[in-house]
Formats: structure tokens, sequence, C-alpha cells
């Protein structure tokens, strides 16, 4: 076979440190393109990516010669200077070290691009925090939740 062909779909999450300043709305609206434009760059296919004040969700099709954790390490690398750059309260900006990466089925698909659509709707209730969301992922994809490390900067 002279090809290689892969559909492997991955829904990530991580969080900004919780010392870095909140990433406001309009930062956000030009972090999620810039965020597709790196995905591209590295051979994966961004499908959606969104994303409130200290996290961010992306759902794409990784590329058949990246790991995901390179694509992770990329994202967040390229994605902290850019940040940086978008204003003056921002100098400080970093991403926490970890991440949650999740393989989604084709049937979850539509769930999925439902689910990170409405990301501000969802996170309006301010009980729904990203502790709330990210114990509710671990635990839904069989990730033991007795971690002490789980959220740590």
């Amino acid at each position: 076979m002279g090809h290689s062909y892969t559909q492997i779909r991955v829904h990530v999450m991580f969080h900004k440190k919780t010392t870095a300043p909140p990433i406001n709305p309009e930062t956000m609206g030009k972090l999620c393109p810039y965020m597709a434009g790196v995905l591209k760059k590295l051979d994966c296919s961004p499908i959606i990516i969104n994303g409130v004040d200290d996290h961010l969700h992306m759902y794409f099709v990784l590329g058949a010669s990246k790991s995901i954790a390179e694509v992770v390490r990329e994202l967040k690398k390229s994605s902290t200077p850019f940040i940086r750059n978008s204003g003056e309260f921002y100098g400080m900006f970093e991403w926490q070290k970890g991440y949650a990466a999740y393989s989604v089925s084709p049937g979850q698909h539509d769930t999925l691009v439902n689910y990170i659509r409405r990301q501000q709707e969802h996170h309006a209730d301010k009980q729904k925090t990203f502790d709330y969301e990210y114990r509710f992922f671990m635990k839904k994809y069989g990730f033991p939740l007795d971690d002490p490390w789980i959220l740590v900067d």
C-alpha cells in the first residue's frame, strides 16, 4: 500500500494557568481561527474550535504523521505569543501544562460539534465550571478521578 489513510477524530481540551488573565470574547474570536490555521499547518483538519474565558475545546482530524502530544505542544507554543500580543494585560499569559484528549466516534460527531459550538451558553451557568466539565469528560471516558494533580497548573 503506497499511502497512509487515517481518520482519527480527536477532542482536545486545555486550560489557561490560574494566574493568567481571562481570555476576553474579542481575543477568543481571533484565537479560534488562529488555532485552526495552526492545525492546518500541522496537516490536521479542524472541525470546530471554541472556548470561554479560561479554556478551549478543539475537535479535529489528526494528521497521519502527527501525535496528539506533538499537536497540542505546537498549539500551545504558537498560541501563547499570539495571546500575549493581543493586549497589554496578556503579557504573562500561559497555558497549563496538561491537556485532555479523547477519541470521537463518527456517531458522536454532531453531538460534539453542537456541544463545542454552545460553550458560551453552557458556561453561562456558573456552576458548570471547567473543573466540572473536565471531570465529566474524564469520567465519561473512563479516566480515574482520584489523581490529585488532575487540575494543577
